[in-house]
């Protein structure tokens, strides 16, 4: 599929509210508020750390993730 079609179908779904939430920046607070509401003890990410590794080391590696 091209753009142009990917485009044409999302503007069809979504209300004109919606397209100019997604297209807001995600801000730190959501991505802080997210990851502390996953369980710790979750499936670990592709790079083998779970929720509860992140949650513990937040004050270092917030900058990496955010």
């Amino acid at each position: 599929m091209n753009e142009e079609v990917i485009e044409l179908a999302i503007k069809l779904k979504l209300t004109s509210t919606q397209l100019h939430l997604i297209a807001q920046d995600v801000t730190r607070k959501e991505i802080k508020d997210v990851m502390f509401s996953l369980k710790n003890n979750n499936a670990p990410g592709p790079d083998g750390f779970n929720a509860v590794f992140f949650k513990r080391m937040w004050q270092i590696v917030f900058f990496l993730v955010s």
